[in-house]
Protein backbone atom coordinates (compact mmCIF):
# COMPACT_ATOMS: atom_id res chain seq x y z
CA UNK A 1 0.00 0.00 0.00
CA UNK A 2 1.64 3.21 -1.17
CA UNK A 3 1.50 6.23 1.06
CA UNK A 4 0.26 9.49 -0.39
CA UNK A 5 1.37 12.93 0.68
CA UNK A 6 -1.69 14.89 1.68
CA UNK A 7 -1.68 18.63 1.29
CA UNK A 8 -2.77 20.58 4.36
CA UNK A 9 -6.46 21.37 4.03
CA UNK A 10 -6.71 24.19 6.60
CA UNK A 11 -3.79 26.23 5.39
CA UNK A 12 -4.87 29.74 4.32
CA UNK A 13 -4.19 30.98 0.84
CA UNK A 14 -0.80 32.49 0.17
CA UNK A 15 -2.06 36.01 -0.46
CA UNK A 16 -1.45 39.34 1.30
CA UNK A 17 -5.01 39.35 2.62
CA UNK A 18 -5.00 35.88 4.16
CA UNK A 19 -1.39 36.17 5.34
CA UNK A 20 -2.14 39.56 6.92
CA UNK A 21 0.49 41.38 4.89
CA UNK A 22 -1.68 44.13 3.44
CA UNK A 23 -0.07 47.55 3.35
CA UNK A 24 -1.32 49.80 6.15
CA UNK A 25 -1.05 53.42 7.10
CA UNK A 26 -1.44 54.93 10.53
CA UNK A 27 -1.44 58.68 11.10
CA UNK A 28 1.00 60.16 13.60
CA UNK A 29 -0.84 62.75 15.66
CA UNK A 30 1.84 65.20 16.64
CA UNK A 31 1.08 68.47 18.39
CA UNK A 32 1.60 70.42 15.17
CA UNK A 33 -0.73 68.26 13.07
CA UNK A 34 -3.38 68.18 15.79
CA UNK A 35 -3.29 71.97 16.13
CA UNK A 36 -3.74 72.45 12.38
CA UNK A 37 -6.60 69.92 12.24
CA UNK A 38 -8.52 71.45 15.15
CA UNK A 39 -8.04 75.01 13.89
CA UNK A 40 -9.27 74.12 10.40
CA UNK A 41 -12.35 72.34 11.80
CA UNK A 42 -13.06 75.28 14.09
CA UNK A 43 -12.87 77.72 11.17
CA UNK A 44 -15.34 75.52 9.26
CA UNK A 45 -17.87 74.92 12.05
CA UNK A 46 -18.10 78.46 13.44
CA UNK A 47 -19.23 80.20 10.21
CA UNK A 48 -21.48 77.25 9.38
CA UNK A 49 -23.19 77.55 12.77
CA UNK A 50 -23.61 81.29 12.32
CA UNK A 51 -25.24 80.75 8.91
CA UNK A 52 -27.64 78.16 10.34
CA UNK A 53 -28.63 80.42 13.25
CA UNK A 54 -29.24 83.40 10.95
CA UNK A 55 -31.31 81.19 8.63
CA UNK A 56 -33.37 79.86 11.54
CA UNK A 57 -33.99 83.36 12.89
CA UNK A 58 -35.31 84.43 9.49
CA UNK A 59 -38.32 82.14 9.99
CA UNK A 60 -41.40 83.98 11.26
CA UNK A 61 -43.48 82.13 13.84
CA UNK A 62 -46.41 82.95 16.09
CA UNK A 63 -47.04 80.44 18.88
CA UNK A 64 -50.41 80.48 20.65
CA UNK A 65 -50.72 78.30 23.76
CA UNK A 66 -54.47 77.80 24.04
CA UNK A 67 -54.54 75.09 26.73
CA UNK A 68 -56.39 77.39 29.12
CA UNK A 69 -58.37 79.50 26.68
CA UNK A 70 -61.68 80.85 27.99
CA UNK A 71 -64.93 79.10 27.18
CA UNK A 72 -67.05 81.50 25.14
CA UNK A 73 -70.27 80.39 26.90
CA UNK A 74 -69.19 80.45 30.55
CA UNK A 75 -66.55 81.90 32.82
CA UNK A 76 -64.39 78.80 32.80
CA UNK A 77 -61.42 77.59 30.80
CA UNK A 78 -61.91 74.89 28.21
CA UNK A 79 -59.35 72.71 30.00
CA UNK A 80 -61.72 72.65 33.00
CA UNK A 81 -64.84 71.75 31.05
CA UNK A 82 -63.72 69.45 28.23
CA UNK A 83 -63.84 65.70 28.71
CA UNK A 84 -63.60 62.93 26.11
CA UNK A 85 -66.62 63.20 23.85
CA UNK A 86 -67.38 66.84 24.68
CA UNK A 87 -66.25 70.12 23.12
CA UNK A 88 -65.71 73.76 23.95
CA UNK A 89 -65.63 76.88 21.79
CA UNK A 90 -63.00 79.53 22.50
CA UNK A 91 -61.25 82.33 20.64
CA UNK A 92 -57.65 83.52 20.46
CA UNK A 93 -56.36 86.70 18.81
CA UNK A 94 -52.96 87.19 17.17
CA UNK A 95 -51.51 90.55 16.17
CA UNK A 96 -49.21 90.08 13.18
CA UNK A 97 -46.97 93.14 13.10
CA UNK A 98 -45.36 92.52 9.70
CA UNK A 99 -46.15 90.46 6.62
CA UNK A 100 -45.32 86.75 6.79
CA UNK A 101 -43.87 85.67 3.43
CA UNK A 102 -45.36 82.51 1.98
CA UNK A 103 -45.67 79.64 2.02
CA UNK A 104 -47.25 79.75 5.49
CA UNK A 105 -48.28 76.70 7.49
CA UNK A 106 -50.36 75.90 10.56
CA UNK A 107 -49.09 73.38 13.11
CA UNK A 108 -50.42 72.03 16.37
CA UNK A 109 -48.05 71.27 19.22
CA UNK A 110 -48.45 68.88 22.13
CA UNK A 111 -46.38 68.57 25.30
CA UNK A 112 -45.98 65.52 27.53
CA UNK A 113 -47.75 63.23 25.04
CA UNK A 114 -45.73 60.03 24.61
CA UNK A 115 -46.51 58.77 21.13
CA UNK A 116 -43.25 56.81 21.24
CA UNK A 117 -44.56 54.33 23.83
CA UNK A 118 -43.99 50.87 22.39
CA UNK A 119 -47.50 49.52 22.93
CA UNK A 120 -49.04 52.74 21.64
CA UNK A 121 -46.84 52.86 18.54
CA UNK A 122 -47.70 49.26 17.59
CA UNK A 123 -51.44 49.65 18.16
CA UNK A 124 -52.56 49.76 14.52
CA UNK A 125 -53.20 47.51 11.52
CA UNK A 126 -51.19 48.34 8.42
CA UNK A 127 -53.33 46.01 6.29
CA UNK A 128 -56.51 47.71 7.42
CA UNK A 129 -55.04 51.13 6.62
CA UNK A 130 -54.35 49.89 3.10
CA UNK A 131 -58.11 49.42 2.68
CA UNK A 132 -58.46 45.69 3.24
CA UNK A 133 -61.44 44.19 5.01
CA UNK A 134 -60.28 42.27 8.08
CA UNK A 135 -62.32 40.26 10.60
CA UNK A 136 -62.17 41.35 14.26
CA UNK A 137 -60.15 38.29 15.33
CA UNK A 138 -57.28 39.32 13.01
CA UNK A 139 -56.84 42.72 14.66
CA UNK A 140 -55.08 41.58 17.83
CA UNK A 141 -52.31 44.16 17.30
CA UNK A 142 -54.92 46.88 17.88
CA UNK A 143 -56.04 45.69 21.34
CA UNK A 144 -57.82 47.07 23.31
CA UNK A 145 -59.28 49.08 20.39
CA UNK A 146 -59.67 46.17 17.96
CA UNK A 147 -63.36 45.35 18.18
CA UNK A 148 -66.66 46.15 19.83
CA UNK A 149 -69.02 43.46 21.07
CA UNK A 150 -72.68 43.86 21.93
CA UNK A 151 -75.27 41.29 22.89
CA UNK A 152 -75.50 39.76 19.43
CA UNK A 153 -72.41 40.51 17.33
CA UNK A 154 -68.78 41.56 17.27
CA UNK A 155 -67.76 44.48 15.06
CA UNK A 156 -64.32 45.53 13.89
CA UNK A 157 -63.24 49.05 14.80
CA UNK A 158 -62.31 51.02 11.69
CA UNK A 159 -59.61 52.28 11.91
CA UNK A 160 -58.49 50.20 14.87
CA UNK A 161 -55.80 50.86 17.44
CA UNK A 162 -54.87 53.37 20.10
CA UNK A 163 -53.16 55.75 17.66
CA UNK A 164 -56.22 56.26 15.50
CA UNK A 165 -58.55 56.41 18.52
CA UNK A 166 -56.55 59.25 20.09
CA UNK A 167 -56.24 61.40 16.95
CA UNK A 168 -55.89 65.12 17.53
CA UNK A 169 -59.34 66.50 16.73
CA UNK A 170 -59.30 70.21 17.57
CA UNK A 171 -60.41 72.36 14.63
CA UNK A 172 -59.56 75.96 13.80
CA UNK A 173 -60.96 78.71 11.61
CA UNK A 174 -58.88 81.82 10.99
CA UNK A 175 -60.31 85.25 10.18
CA UNK A 176 -58.25 88.25 9.10
CA UNK A 177 -58.84 91.94 9.69
CA UNK A 178 -56.41 94.44 8.21
CA UNK A 179 -54.93 97.30 10.22
CA UNK A 180 -57.23 99.71 8.36
CA UNK A 181 -60.23 98.14 10.11
CA UNK A 182 -61.92 96.70 7.03
CA UNK A 183 -64.35 93.79 7.29
CA UNK A 184 -62.82 90.52 8.41
CA UNK A 185 -62.49 87.65 5.95
CA UNK A 186 -61.84 83.93 6.32
CA UNK A 187 -58.28 82.85 5.58
CA UNK A 188 -58.41 79.82 3.23
CA UNK A 189 -56.63 76.67 4.39
CA UNK A 190 -56.34 73.10 3.12
CA UNK A 191 -55.40 69.73 4.57
CA UNK A 192 -54.11 68.44 1.22
CA UNK A 193 -50.36 68.20 0.84
CA UNK A 194 -49.57 67.97 4.57
CA UNK A 195 -48.62 64.26 4.68
CA UNK A 196 -45.45 62.57 3.50
CA UNK A 197 -45.61 61.49 -0.14
CA UNK A 198 -44.49 57.98 0.80
CA UNK A 199 -47.43 57.67 3.20
CA UNK A 200 -49.91 58.81 0.57
CA UNK A 201 -48.48 56.54 -2.13
CA UNK A 202 -47.73 53.35 -0.22
CA UNK A 203 -48.95 53.19 3.39
CA UNK A 204 -52.58 54.22 3.05
CA UNK A 205 -55.12 52.96 0.54
CA UNK A 206 -58.77 53.32 -0.42
CA UNK A 207 -61.35 51.22 1.40
CA UNK A 208 -62.84 48.42 -0.69
CA UNK A 209 -66.65 48.42 -1.13
CA UNK A 210 -67.12 45.69 1.48
CA UNK A 211 -64.57 47.06 3.97
CA UNK A 212 -67.24 48.99 5.90
CA UNK A 213 -69.43 45.94 6.56
CA UNK A 214 -69.73 45.06 10.26
CA UNK A 215 -67.51 47.92 11.41
CA UNK A 216 -67.88 50.69 13.98
CA UNK A 217 -66.04 53.95 14.56
CA UNK A 218 -63.29 54.31 17.20
CA UNK A 219 -64.71 55.21 20.64
CA UNK A 220 -63.31 58.77 20.67
CA UNK A 221 -64.39 59.66 17.13
CA UNK A 222 -67.56 61.71 16.69
CA UNK A 223 -68.20 60.31 13.19
CA UNK A 224 -67.29 57.12 11.31
CA UNK A 225 -64.50 57.20 8.75
CA UNK A 226 -66.79 57.35 5.70
CA UNK A 227 -68.29 60.62 6.98
CA UNK A 228 -65.03 62.04 8.27
CA UNK A 229 -63.19 61.53 5.00
CA UNK A 230 -64.92 60.15 1.87
CA UNK A 231 -62.35 58.18 -0.07
CA UNK A 232 -60.49 57.18 3.09
CA UNK A 233 -57.88 56.41 3.91
CA UNK A 234 -56.17 57.78 0.81
CA UNK A 235 -57.62 61.26 1.22
CA UNK A 236 -57.32 61.60 5.00
CA UNK A 237 -53.90 63.24 5.22
CA UNK A 238 -54.66 64.57 8.69
CA UNK A 239 -54.89 60.96 9.89
CA UNK A 240 -51.66 60.10 8.06
CA UNK A 241 -49.80 62.89 9.86
CA UNK A 242 -51.09 61.71 13.24
CA UNK A 243 -50.29 58.05 12.54
CA UNK A 244 -46.62 58.90 11.97
CA UNK A 245 -45.71 58.82 15.65
CA UNK A 246 -43.36 61.40 17.15
CA UNK A 247 -40.07 60.37 18.73
CA UNK A 248 -40.25 62.81 21.67
CA UNK A 249 -43.03 63.75 24.11
CA UNK A 250 -43.02 67.40 22.98
CA UNK A 251 -43.71 67.68 19.27
CA UNK A 252 -45.38 69.58 16.46
CA UNK A 253 -47.36 68.20 13.57
CA UNK A 254 -48.41 69.92 10.37
CA UNK A 255 -52.15 70.61 10.48
CA UNK A 256 -53.01 72.88 7.54
CA UNK A 257 -51.46 74.78 4.66
CA UNK A 258 -52.66 78.30 3.98
CA UNK A 259 -53.98 78.72 0.45
CA UNK A 260 -52.20 81.69 -1.11
CA UNK A 261 -54.76 83.38 -3.31
CA UNK A 262 -56.32 86.82 -3.65
CA UNK A 263 -55.06 89.08 -0.86
CA UNK A 264 -53.09 86.19 0.66
CA UNK A 265 -51.22 85.28 -2.53
CA UNK A 266 -47.84 86.45 -1.13
CA UNK A 267 -48.34 85.11 2.40
CA UNK A 268 -50.17 86.46 5.43
CA UNK A 269 -50.35 90.28 5.53
CA UNK A 270 -49.96 92.23 8.75
CA UNK A 271 -53.10 92.72 10.78
CA UNK A 272 -55.30 91.05 13.37
CA UNK A 273 -56.08 87.35 13.10
CA UNK A 274 -58.92 85.84 15.10
CA UNK A 275 -58.74 82.09 15.61
CA UNK A 276 -61.96 80.30 16.53
CA UNK A 277 -61.13 77.00 18.20
CA UNK A 278 -63.34 73.97 18.58
CA UNK A 279 -61.60 72.58 21.66
CA UNK A 280 -62.20 68.81 21.86
CA UNK A 281 -58.79 67.25 22.62
CA UNK A 282 -58.27 67.08 26.43
CA UNK A 283 -54.69 67.38 27.70
CA UNK A 284 -54.97 68.12 31.43
CA UNK A 285 -55.53 64.43 32.25
CA UNK A 286 -51.87 63.72 31.35
CA UNK A 287 -50.52 67.12 32.50
CA UNK A 288 -49.98 68.18 28.93
CA UNK A 289 -50.30 71.42 27.04
CA UNK A 290 -51.18 72.25 23.46
CA UNK A 291 -50.49 75.12 21.15
CA UNK A 292 -51.15 76.43 17.67
CA UNK A 293 -48.22 77.59 15.55
CA UNK A 294 -48.51 79.80 12.47
CA UNK A 295 -45.31 80.36 10.53
CA UNK A 296 -43.31 79.95 7.36
CA UNK A 297 -40.17 77.96 6.59
CA UNK A 298 -36.69 78.49 5.20
CA UNK A 299 -34.51 76.25 3.03
CA UNK A 300 -33.48 74.61 6.31
CA UNK A 301 -37.05 73.94 7.48
CA UNK A 302 -38.85 75.43 10.47
CA UNK A 303 -37.48 77.59 13.24
CA UNK A 304 -34.90 75.54 15.15
CA UNK A 305 -31.53 76.89 16.27
CA UNK A 306 -30.37 73.59 17.80
CA UNK A 307 -28.25 72.60 14.80
CA UNK A 308 -26.71 76.06 14.54
CA UNK A 309 -25.85 76.18 18.25
CA UNK A 310 -24.35 72.71 18.01
CA UNK A 311 -22.07 73.84 15.18
CA UNK A 312 -21.05 77.01 17.06
CA UNK A 313 -20.24 75.07 20.24
CA UNK A 314 -18.36 72.42 18.26
CA UNK A 315 -16.40 75.06 16.36
CA UNK A 316 -15.51 76.90 19.57
CA UNK A 317 -14.26 73.70 21.21
CA UNK A 318 -12.17 72.88 18.14
CA UNK A 319 -10.61 76.34 18.15
CA UNK A 320 -9.77 76.08 21.85
CA UNK A 321 -8.22 72.66 21.36
CA UNK A 322 -6.32 73.95 18.33
CA UNK A 323 -4.87 76.84 20.34
CA UNK A 324 -3.99 74.47 23.19
CA UNK A 325 -2.12 72.08 20.89
CA UNK A 326 -0.41 75.02 19.19
CA UNK A 327 0.89 76.24 22.56
CA UNK A 328 2.08 72.73 23.38
CA UNK A 329 3.87 72.55 20.04
CA UNK A 330 5.57 75.95 20.45
CA UNK A 331 6.58 75.21 24.05
CA UNK A 332 7.97 71.79 23.16
CA UNK A 333 9.90 73.23 20.22
CA UNK A 334 11.43 75.98 22.35
CA UNK A 335 12.22 73.58 25.19
CA UNK A 336 13.95 71.09 22.89
CA UNK A 337 15.99 73.82 21.18
CA UNK A 338 17.16 75.08 24.58
CA UNK A 339 18.22 71.61 25.70
CA UNK A 340 20.16 71.02 22.49
CA UNK A 341 21.94 74.37 22.84
CA UNK A 342 22.95 73.63 26.45
CA UNK A 343 24.23 70.20 25.51
CA UNK A 344 26.25 71.68 22.65
CA UNK A 345 27.83 74.42 24.79
CA UNK A 346 28.84 72.11 27.61
CA UNK A 347 30.05 69.32 25.34
CA UNK A 348 33.00 71.21 23.89
CA UNK A 349 33.83 69.92 20.42
CA UNK A 350 31.30 67.16 20.74
CA UNK A 351 28.38 67.58 18.44
CA UNK A 352 24.82 66.50 19.28
CA UNK A 353 23.70 63.94 16.76
CA UNK A 354 20.76 61.69 16.12
CA UNK A 355 21.67 58.05 16.09
CA UNK A 356 22.71 55.00 18.04
CA UNK A 357 23.73 55.80 21.62
CA UNK A 358 26.57 53.25 21.67
CA UNK A 359 28.04 54.71 18.50
CA UNK A 360 27.79 58.19 19.97
CA UNK A 361 29.64 57.21 23.14
CA UNK A 362 32.56 55.68 21.22
CA UNK A 363 32.91 58.75 19.00
CA UNK A 364 32.49 61.30 21.76
CA UNK A 365 29.10 62.45 20.52
CA UNK A 366 25.96 63.13 22.49
CA UNK A 367 23.00 61.02 21.48
CA UNK A 368 19.66 62.82 21.31
CA UNK A 369 16.49 60.67 21.64
CA UNK A 370 14.54 60.41 18.43
CA UNK A 371 11.24 60.96 20.26
CA UNK A 372 12.39 64.40 21.35
CA UNK A 373 13.38 65.33 17.83
CA UNK A 374 10.00 64.19 16.56
CA UNK A 375 8.32 66.94 18.56
CA UNK A 376 9.58 69.37 15.95
CA UNK A 377 7.65 67.59 13.17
Amino acid sequence: MSSEILEPTRRPKDSPFFQQKLPAWQPMFTAKKSAITFLVLGVIFLPLGAILIVTSNSVVEYIIDYTDCKDSTQNLTCSETVRPGSSCICTETVMVTSDIPGPVFMYYGLENFYQNHRRYGRSKSDSQLLGMRLPPDSLSSCDPYASFTNASSTYAILPCGAIANSIFNDTFTVRYMSSSGSASVDVPVTSQGIAWKSDVDRKFGTLTPDALINTVKPPNWPFPIEIRSPGAFKTDEELMVWMRVAALPNFRKLHRRFVHENQFRNGLPAGTYTININYTFPVTMFNGRKSLVIGNVSWLGGKNITLGLTCVITGTLHLLLGVAFLLVYLYAKKSLSTRLLVLFLFAGDRTPVRGNSEFAKTKGFISVPLDSMNLLC
